[in-house]
């Protein structure tokens, strides 16, 4: 799902941000 892959990679920029 185009949905479900969006939301991982948003995921992993905003912890890789966050730190």
């Amino acid at each position: 799902w185009l949905v479900f892959s969006f939301d991982y990679i948003y995921w992993a920029l905003t912890c890789v941000r966050r730190k």
